[in-house]
């Protein structure tokens, strides 16, 4: 989810990354969070690329995109986003600290992720959200892990599809959350 793309030498940044499996982003749990108070829809504003690494590939090409209308569906502590398909599930806990996981396991694309974050609210109704998120991904010749950060800002609640776009999901290569490959 950012607007640059990266291309300095150490591939991407300082910040450590995470080789991630299936077993790393399921089942994690709900928070303790009552009601649907950080559902809503959010407009990306901002996502830096905070590290990475490629085992096959190079991180050169890959960066985030904005602009993006992203959606997250609270209930009752349970949080996901509906990335193109993709469920990342999890929970938040009242203070609006969240934590989600998602993987997608396709021939040619295999990607993981990890994604916390925190919701703010003012006078009882979300305002923006920031994250945080580990991916590994394979496909296009890519095998990279990267670490992501970000904010968006809210801009209306839940519409009829409860759906993040597709350049939200965990992807390397391919339009994602937070990393997509430099067009060539």
């Amino acid at each position: 989810m950012c607007l640059l793309a990266v291309g300095v030498a150490g591939c991407g940044g300082d910040v450590p990354t995470r080789t991630l499996t299936h077993a790393d982003v399921t089942g994690v749990p709900a928070g303790s969070a009552t009601g649907t108070t950080f559902s809503g829809q959010f407009l990306v504003t901002s996502n830096q690329l905070e590290g990475c690494h490629c085992r096959s590939g190079s991180c050169a090409g890959l960066h985030g995109s904005v602009g993006e209308t992203l959606q997250a569906v609270e209930r009752d502590g349970s949080f996901e986003f509906d990335q193109g398909g993709v469920i990342a599930q999890g929970g938040i806990d009242a203070d609006g600290t969240y934590h989600v996981g998602s993987s997608l396991e396709q021939p040619g694309n295999i990607q993981y992720a990890l994604i916390d974050g925190h919701v703010a609210t003012a006078a009882g109704a979300p305002t923006g959200l920031t994250f945080t998120q580990y991916a590994t991904g394979q496909n296009g010749g890519l095998d990279c892990d990267i670490v992501s950060s970000g904010q968006a800002r809210f801009v209306g609640p839940p519409g009829a599809a409860t759906a993040f776009s597709e350049a939200t999901t965990a992807s390397l290569g391919a339009r994602g959350l937070g990393v997509s490959a430099a067009a060539p």
